[in-house]
């Protein structure tokens, strides 16, 4: 399975001011799993580096399944990407149009990534 994201979202000055927006978002200690996510994949990174498998015999025995946590967080940002960009990037709803497209963009990733999932 392929998770490498191989094209960033965002540009080089966006880069920047999605750091310090994540900074910021940081600070304020509300920073969730799909946050974690949506960073890694507007970073152009492998989203699924954050995560580790269940190995816990007892849990994988019980119904847990091995990249339980992973495919939770991916499915709560698929559910609602416009919520996580609104949290962590609030400066770019400024630009409704590039806010719009970006979001769009990210739904069609997290459709991918949801298939390999």
């Amino acid at each position: 399975m392929n998770t490498q994201t191989t094209t960033e979202l965002i540009s080089r000055d966006e880069r920047r001011a999605f750091d310090a927006a994540w900074l910021a978002y940081l600070a304020t200690r509300t920073a969730s799993a799909p946050a974690f996510l949506l960073q890694a994949i507007l970073r152009g990174r492998d989203p699924k580096r954050g995560f580790t498998p269940v190995t816990n015999a007892a849990k994988l025995a019980n119904g847990q399944w091995a990249w339980q946590g992973y495919e939770r967080a991916l499915f709560s940002l698929h559910y609602n990407p416009r919520h996580y960009l609104q949290a962590i990037w609030p400066h770019l709803q400024d630009d409704a149009a590039r806010f719009e497209a970006l979001a769009t963009a990210l739904a069609e990733r997290l459709d991918l990534l949801m298939k390999e999932a």
